[in-house]
């Protein structure tokens, strides 16, 4: 199962080490900094990671919350259906549920546990049991 993984740089070592737990869990992740070649137009290298993952992982820190970049990524989850119960939120440095986009509120939330181990734990098994299920259209908040 491939997985785009959307952060922000200042988020980008935790987003690594949860990258590679994922990856240890047999997921393949990718995510718009190890996408884009050097001279590559980044956003149609975004495109065509997002166009090629089955899931997408929101990592919502602060400053996701205040980038322009969420914007862009989520209108292209929200507008596939191969996203449905494919996507999850994971609150990181203090960010809470409430301070996502509003139509993002029913998303499936992870809080951050600390450690990218767990939370990639946590991930897989939420992922791979939508894979199983074909997607689902319950969204639970933990």
């Amino acid at each position: 199962m491939r997985i785009f993984l959307s952060y922000v740089a200042a988020d980008q070592a935790w987003a690594r080490q949860l990258a590679s737990q994922m990856s240890k869990a047999g997921l393949q992740v990718v995510d718009r900094y190890t996408s884009t070649l050097p001279g590559e137009n980044p956003y149609l290298a975004v495109g065509k990671a997002l166009q090629e993952s089955d899931g997408i992982v929101f990592l919502f820190s602060p400053d996701l919350l205040a980038s322009d970049q969420l914007a862009g990524e989520l209108e292209y989850a929200l507008g596939d259906s191969r996203f449905e119960g494919r996507m999850v939120g994971v609150l990181l440095r203090g960010a809470k549920a409430d301070e996502a986009p509003w139509i993002m509120r029913h998303l499936r939330f992870l809080e951050d546990g600390g450690s990218p181990t767990e939370v990639a734990r946590r991930l897989e098994g939420r992922l791979l049991k939508s894979r199983e299920a074909g997607g689902s259209k319950a969204h639970a908040t933990s």
